[in-house]
């Protein structure tokens, strides 16, 4: 089996022969790879081993893990029970999402200059964007306010605030910025993390056009499900939803103005009467 090694200090691509995988580290997740006709092992991601999925895949069912699908493609689509059962024909790609969620913003927001990119934001972006990050096959998004210079994260199963290996690799990329986390926690069925991300994306930019950013994303059910349709087209198994308790349900967010935590509905009034007033609005300045 050959897989290629993309050097750092060359452009093109040097292929070098897989002998054997010996191991598979979770907390980075990394392969410890023989290569034949050397002598030290090497630790590769997957995206080194695009041509030797059957050495992959022979490793992970050894250590008790799901088989590789695809290697050379940010797939999203999983999620966080380990035990589910997933369809990944309805697995996306970061492009895919980045096109979809391109197009709909056009067409929803046209005088918005908030751009979608893939990737993680590193060393303080100029201008707001939303972010797309595949980590573990599970979409990540995050959305960057250039005048808050912070970088608001997000996924459909709060998976980066409950799971510390998701976190700690993001929070490993160099020149990261800082984050904050914005509650979710919805998805209808497995396979769909990446057409959530799209419905999230658009519920927070229509509160960024406001002004405000809300501390728990609530989607509309007709958004949510035209999206799922817009992504996938084959049947995925239900998530089981987990019953909301009454401080869940109580959804604020903190006015920009006041600072002040206030009830969503009703929120839109109270940032008027907050511009109003000539203390808040000369600070404001």
């Amino acid at each position: 089996m050959r897989a290629v090694l993309r050097e750092r200090e060359t452009v093109s691509n040097v292929e070098y022969e897989v002998e054997d995988i010996w191991s598979y580290d979770k907390s980075i997740d990394k392969y410890l790879v023989k290569w034949r006709g050397y002598a030290v092992p090497t630790w590769e991601p997957i995206e080194n081993l695009n041509n030797c999925l059957e050495v992959v895949n022979k490793r992970r069912k050894k250590q008790g893990l799901r088989p590789v699908l695809y290697a050379n493609q940010e797939l999203c689509g999983a999620t966080s029970s380990p035990k589910a059962a997933l369809n990944p024909s309805n697995w996306v790609t970061l492009e895919t999402i980045k096109q979809k969620l391109t197009q709909i913003i056009t067409e929803r927001y046209p005088k918005t200059s908030i751009k979608i990119q893939v990737g993680p934001p590193k060393h303080q972006p100029r201008s707001d964007a939303i972010y797309l990050v595949s980590k573990f096959n599970h979409c990540v998004g995050i959305f960057f306010r250039s005048k808050e210079r912070y970088g608001y994260i997000f996924d459909s199963e709060n998976m980066w605030q409950n799971r510390e290996i998701l976190r700690e690799e993001i929070e490993r990329v160099e020149g990261i910025i800082k984050l904050r986390p914005i509650k979710y926690g919805y998805q209808a069925r497995n396979d769909f993390c990446g057409s959530q991300i799209v419905a999230a994306a658009i519920e927070l930019i229509s509160w960024h056009l406001r002004d405000v950013i809300p501390t728990e994303i609530k989607l509309s059910s007709v958004v949510r499900k035209r999206v799922e349709r817009a992504f996938h087209r084959e049947e995925s198994q239900r998530v089981e939803r987990i019953k909301l308790t009454k401080v869940a349900r109580n959804r604020r967010i903190r006015c920009p103005l006041c600072s002040k935590l206030i009830p969503r509905r009703g929120a839109h009034q109270h940032i008027k009467n907050c511009k109003n007033r000539p203390g808040l609005k000369a600070s404001r300045k």
